[in-house]
């Protein structure tokens, strides 16, 4: 038993991670011995968005690797670890040798080196220096746990919803724990079979035809059902609806409520995907409120919840609109990490001639802002070529919105490389000098 515990130790990738992620600035909040929160550093994250998790490798039966997860911009792994200025191969304890290492050393012959990244090129970020170091003492209060039960009431998960307002600002965080036996445990148990919360609610919804609502998160769910509707959802975010859970709504009336952002956009429009083909019906909601992140409880604290109304005054939007407003939120996103980037470029730039290798770190952060502003031109092409394909309010508003963000990057970005002579179309010439 002893030696079974001592393999489930946190690698040296955790301690790499977890030095990386404080040497750009960020303060982590610890989640027990292998996990931690921390503010997102591809975006302005307000509340730490980004989870960062040691899992045991049990195939292999020693090491491990670093999850990396935001819960915020749903970004890959890939890009997370680059802006921390790692490597994908830097969140594994054993991490596999390079292709062609192996094969190499057999046959007698030196193993190939890869060749220094040109400044300006293709490599990892460089540190962000730009970050103000979250100095709050959180102090997280249990607000509410959230009870998954089966269809008989056996407890079999729990979510643990802690909230702080330490500098003003409201902050969240969530817990996850199962049942194991007669315990409560943390880590996921082997086999576990995840299940909707409420379960109730679903099988009324089948026996009397009513509405089934899927929201974004239990306190939504919880709000509809203290208004008299029946409500479910999923737990571990809105990236992870458990695709063995979808056959449950077969024969349903199906009311989708997206959150106002680009992981609720995504999430709904996956979600009908999913859905629509065992539903009898489904329609996708999005609340009155057009502010940022706003979902069904601001709907509600809004006091724009209609009772004579079977959806409560929400906005009832088609699949095509849903993918509209996706697209306009990856193009916002794309001007985010733009804006980062930018910054990070200038402060870089200023540092040249006191600080070693600023040059080659501002001419990195401005190739990233070139990415970025490409990524918000597609965005505005696709955007332009659906609205001509599915046209409509939605899709209009979100072309002029995203046309008038690529405007104002495009400038930005043009004023911030005016004495390089570089353009994101025509690739870098950056040159650091000593």
């Amino acid at each position: 038993m002893a030696g079974a515990h001592q393999t489930r130790r946190p690698g040296s990738a955790f301690d790499d991670v977890r030095d990386a992620v404080q040497s750009s600035g960020q303060t982590i909040h610890p989640r027990g011995p292998d996990a931690f929160m921390a503010s997102c550093p591809l975006h302005i994250d307000h509340s730490p968005s980004l989870s960062v998790t040691w899992r045991e490798n049990t195939r292999a039966g020693h090491g491990g690797a670093v999850l990396l997860h935001c819960f915020s911009c749903q970004a890959p792994a890939a890009d997370i670890a680059a802006a921390l200025a790692l490597r994908v191969a830097d969140l594994f304890d054993n991490p596999a040798p390079p292709a062609g290492h192996c094969a190499s050393v057999r046959a007698g012959k030196r193993p190939t080196q890869r060749k220094p990244t040109r400044a300006g090129t293709k490599g990892p970020l460089p540190a962000r220096i730009t970050i103000t170091r979250d100095r709050a003492q959180h102090v997280w209060r249990r607000v509410r746990v959230y009870t998954y039960t089966t269809i008989d009431g056996t407890p079999v998960q729990q979510v643990i919803r802690h909230e702080c307002s330490c500098n003003g600002q409201p902050h969240k965080r969530f817990q996850q724990r199962y049942r194991d036996c007669r315990q409560w445990v943390y880590r996921k148990p082997e086999g576990f079979s995840p299940v909707l919360y409420q379960l109730t609610a679903m099988r009324t919804a089948a026996t009397n035809g009513e509405w089934i609502w899927v929201t974004e998160g239990e306190k939504d769910a919880d709000t509809l059902t203290t208004l008299g509707r029946l409500a479910t959802t999923n737990a571990q975010g809105a990236a992870n609806f458990p695709a063995q859970l979808v056959a449950q709504f077969h024969g349903l009336k199906v009311a989708i409520v997206a959150d106002r952002d680009l992981a609720g956009y995504q999430r709904a429009s996956n979600l009908y995907q999913q859905v629509q083909r065992v539903a009898a019906q489904v329609a996708v909601l999005l609340p009155g409120l057009e502010a940022d992140k706003s979902d069904v409880t601001d709907h509600v604290e809004a006091r724009l919840w209609r009772i004579d109304e079977p959806f409560g005054g929400l906005v009832e939007i088609t699949i095509e609109d849903l993918h509209a407003l996706a697209l306009a939120g990856a193009a916002r996103w794309a001007g985010d990490r733009f804006d980062v980037a930018v910054t990070e470029a200038r402060a870089h730039q200023d540092r040249r001639g006191t600080v070693a290798g600023s040059a080659i770190a501002s001419a990195r952060w401005r190739a990233e802002a070139a990415d970025q502003l490409r990524t918000a031109q597609r965005g505005l092409h696709n955007l332009q070529r659906h609205n001509s394909q599915h046209p409509s309010p939605i899709a209009c508003d979100a072309v002029d919105t995203v046309a008038a963000l690529y405007d104002r990057l495009e400038t930005d970005y043009r004023h911030s490389t005016r004495r390089r002579r570089t353009s994101p179309a025509s690739g870098y010439s950056f040159k650091e000098t000593a």
